[in-house]
C-alpha cells in the first residue's frame, strides 16, 4: 500500500530525473516512464526455495505519471481485479497539485483544491463525501518557497503545523502540535537526495509515548537494499532489471523471513 507523499515542486527532466521532487526520481525510475505496473504476490518458501503462482497474487497498482514525471493517478485493485483505492492528480504549468481525488472501492472519498499565488501552494481545502472539511494554510517566511507554518483543525482542536529545513537536499522535520498533543516526523537525505533515515514521534491524549525510527541503505542501481525499523527489518533482493536498469521483479524479506514477490512492467514514452 502506497504512502503518497506531495511535493512543492517545480518540473522533472528527462532521463537523469534532475528535479528532486518528481515522482520518478523519487522512486528511483530512469528513462521516460509513463505507466508501471505491479503484481504483488504472497510468497511460500518450500524446503527453502521461494515459489508462487497466479493463485498467490494479492494484489495489482497501476501508476501513470505526466511528462515531466509527476504521477497522474495511483489505482490498487484486489487479487480478483476489483478496484480498492485510486487517487486521481492535476496539476498546473508548474506541477503544483490543484486538484487531487481520493477514491474507496469505486466511489469518491474526498476533493483536495489548492490555492496557488505568486508560484506556491498558501491553502488546500479538503472536502470528503461524508460532509466535513478540512482546511490547511499555510505562511511563508519572506523570500522562501517553502512553508514555515500551517494552520488546521483537526479532531476539533486547533492544530499548527511547523516546518524545520535542515540542508538544500531535503532533510526536514514536520512537527504538527495542539494543546498537549505532537506529531513530529524527521526526515534525512543524503548528497545524493537518497533518504537515509525517518523518525516519528507521537505523543497524543490517548497514547502516551511513541517512538519509530527507520534506516535505509541501498544497492548499487540506487534502490532500497535494507530497511531497518525499530519493530522489524526488511531486505530487498533483485532478480531482474530491464533495459533502462529499472527493476522489474524483486523479493521482499521480512526478519529474514520472505514475504512478497513483486513483478514490474514499465511502459515508456
Amino acid at each position: 500500500t502506497p504512502l503518497f507523499l506531495f511535493f512543492f515542486c517545480t518540473s522533472c527532466s528527462n532521463d537523469e530525473h534532475s528535479d528532486t521532487n518528481c515522482d520518478l526520481f523519487n522512486q528511483n525510475l530512469k528513462g521516460k516512464v509513463v505507466k508501471t505496473k505491479t503484481k504483488i504476490y504472497k510468497a511460500k518458501d518450500k524446503f527453502g526455495e521461494v515459489i508462487y503462482d497466479e493463485s498467490d497474487l494479492e494484489e495489482v497498482d497501476i501508476v501513470t505519471y505526466n511528462d515531466d514525471g509527476y504521477i497522474l493517478s495511483w489505482c490498487e485493485y484486489d487479487e480478483y481485479g476489483k478496484e480498492t483505492s485510486k487517487l486521481i492528480k492535476t496539476y498546473n504549468e508548474n506541477n503544483l497539485i490543484i486538484e487531487q481525488k481520493e477514491y474507496d472501492k469505486g466511489d469518491l472519498k474526498s476533493t483536495e483544491k489548492s490555492i496557488i499565488k505568486d508560484g506556491k501552494i498558501i491553502k488546500k481545502e479538503t472536502k470528503y463525501t461524508n460532509g466535513k472539511t478540512k482546511t490547511y494554510t499555510y505562511e511563508f517566511e519572506k523570500n522562501s518557497t517553502k512553508p514555515s507554518k500551517a494552520y488546521y483543525v483537526e479532531w476539533g482542536k486547533k492544530w499548527i503545523k511547523e516546518f524545520t529545513y535542515f540542508d538544500e537536499y531535503g532533510s526536514e522535520k514536520i512537527a504538527d502540535k495542539c494543546e498537549d498533543d505532537s506529531i513530529v516526523i524527521e526526515v534525512h537525505y543524503d548528497k545524493n537526495f537518497k533518504k537515509t533515515s525517518l523518525t516519528t514521534n507521537i505523543s497524543t491524549w490517548y497514547i502516551s509515548s511513541y517512538k519509530s525510527q527507520s534506516t535505509y541503505e541501498y544497492n548499487e542501481n540506487g534502490d532500497y537494499a535494507k530497511i531497518i525499523n525499530t519493530d522489524y527489518v526488511e531486505k530487498y533482493e533483485y532478480k531482474e532489471y530491464d533495459r533502462k536498469n529499472n527493476w522489474t521483479k524483486r523479493y521482499i524479506y521480512k526478519n529474514d523471513k520472505i514475504e512478497t514477490i513483486e513483478e514490474r512492467e514499465i511502459t515508456y514514452k
